[in-house]
């Protein structure tokens, strides 16, 4: 009897033995178990950004920036479906001011006033204004649509000749020129969209909320920090300088804006 205890006591300890230790395999794969380094479903995070606005990231310097927005995705070339745009957008948005880039010597070309559907010579190269979208989103599916009326993510979408040849189609981000490389050998920057449109929101609605306040500083801390507009507009400038936030922003009308209350 005694015997027959002392084998069911070892058999016991030994069962024991081998639980735990499956246990802590399978904690130890758990741990090991790769995870997917983009989430699929990452667009519905809460960002505090517009849906399909490209995100933000690595803040810098005293003003909060913007680093290239698609990431590893690299720089938008070739030749993009287009969007579907509205006539009612073609109307608001008529032309626009583009400057060109040497990719090399970083100097400006040539600096041009187009309307929608003008060409431009740039070394060698037939530029066509398309389209000028005030708020060109992202989707899902990796297309690009027409997100609202305001210029929140301003953007302009041309189409590239050479020798009749289209070569690149796609756009041109105001607030992130560099996002794309048309392999041209020259970059564009939208250095200013016309409108027929009248003004309905402040220039910080409509050009600032989409990052301060989620990835940069909010409007309270600025405010706090830049006692005067005069402070704000200089360290926004020189952060723009320094390239660690858009430069064509109106810097002057929103400090203007965000002083008077």
């Amino acid at each position: 009897m005694k015997k027959n205890i002392i084998l069911f006591s070892l058999l016991s300890l030994g069962l024991l033995g081998c639980f735990g230790k499956k246990k802590e395999t399978a904690s130890n794969e758990q741990v090991q178990t790769p995870q997917p380094l983009v989430e699929e479903k990452a667009s519905q995070k809460n960002t505090g950004l517009p849906p399909g606005h490209p995100p933000i990231s690595n803040p810098h310097g005293t003003m909060g920036g913007m680093d290239n927005p698609h990431g590893d995705m690299g720089a938008i070339s070739g030749v993009k479906p287009a969007p579907q745009v509205p006539e009612q957008i073609i109307k608001l948005y008529p032309g626009a001011t583009l400057a060109f880039i040497d990719k090399a010597t970083q100097k400006e070309i040539k600096e041009v006033k187009m309307k929608l559907g003008d060409k431009v010579e740039v070394n060698g190269y037939s530029v066509k204004l398309v389209y000028v979208i005030p708020d060109l989103k992202v989707g899902d599916n990796g297309g690009y649509f027409v997100a609202s009326l305001n210029p929140i993510n301003p953007a302009v979408w041309l189409e590239i000749y050479k020798d009749g040849k289209l070569v690149f189609r796609g756009p041109i981000f105001a607030n992130f020129p560099t996002l794309t490389d048309p392999g041209t050998g020259f970059l564009v920057f939208v250095k200013a969209i016309m409108t027929t449109q009248k003004p309905t929101a402040s220039t910080w609605n409509t050009s600032c909320t989409s990052c301060h306040g989620a990835t940069a500083p909010s409007k309270e801390v600025l405010l706090s920090k830049y006692k005067t507009k005069e402070e704000f507009i200089k360290a926004a400038k020189l952060a723009a300088k320094h390239g660690k936030m858009p430069s064509n922003l109106p810097f002057e009308k929103a400090a203007g804006e965000l002083y008077s209350k």
